[in-house]
């Protein structure tokens, strides 16, 4: 009967914390998105921008993106459209291979890019209540429990 108890106590506790989770992650989104505002650009297209930079070669297929994109409801394809309106990338074909299309920063997608994680370094900092200990743990922890599933 004890083992019952704590078991359904665990499914509580285990609710409640991914409860927490979910809203902490909308919380910090929010936050993000207030401090990337004045710059014009989305959480989302500035992990495009980071994604592409941190390629070979500093080019990225759209396949690769997508895999790269933590938000699996993203619209990648709609997202670099309207980057390429805004000149932060541009989209190159291969030489060796028609079918394949690159992305590429452009100087403005570069900028934006610095501008805008020097903006997220400086905005998040001011919520680091955590020690780093703590937020060392909670890396873990937050990875463990991506990798179970």
């Amino acid at each position: 009967m004890e083992d019952k108890f704590q078991s359904m106590d665990k499914q509580h506790v285990a609710k409640q914390s991914f409860i927490q989770i979910v809203n902490t992650a909308n919380w910090l989104q929010a936050q993000m998105t207030d401090v990337l505002a004045p710059y014009q650009i989305s959480v989302q297209q500035l992990r495009i921008l980071a994604i592409v930079a941190s390629q070979k070669e500093a080019k990225a297929t759209v396949n690769s993106i997508r895999q790269a994109m933590y938000d699996p409801m993203s619209n990648v394809s709609r997202l670099l459209n309207k980057m390429v309106d805004s000149g932060l990338i541009a989209k190159v074909r291969s030489v060796e291979d028609q079918r394949v299309v690159y992305i590429r920063l452009t100087g403005n997608g570069e900028k934006m890019l610095d501008e805008g994680q020097a903006a997220l370094d400086n905005g998040m900092g001011k919520l680091a209540c955590l020690s780093t200990e703590q937020f060392e743990q909670l890396s873990q922890l937050l990875t463990q429990l991506r990798q179970t599933s």
